[in-house]
């Protein structure tokens, strides 16, 4: 898990680079679902929530399987 977060860093910075919203929502998603493994409940929650916010202002189908983890995990 901990060196899928570190991709998933490299990702992060990626897309916002080039200005991919939906990436780089899915990028704090995906790393925040690795760090819930690791039970890093804190960390993942915040990764999970900016990844909300940015899917759900782009109005991404993804923002509300994010919601649904984010109501099981908080």
């Amino acid at each position: 898990a901990r060196k899928a977060i570190a991709y998933y860093e490299q990702q992060l910075v990626i897309t916002r680079e080039i200005g991919d919203r939906r990436g780089e929502g899915a990028s704090l998603f995906n790393a925040a679902v690795s760090l819930k493994n690791l039970g890093q409940d804190r960390e993942a929650i915040a990764r999970a929530r900016a990844a909300l916010e940015i899917l759900a202002r782009i109005e991404a189908p993804s923002a509300e399987t994010v919601r649904k983890w984010l109501a099981d995990w908080t």
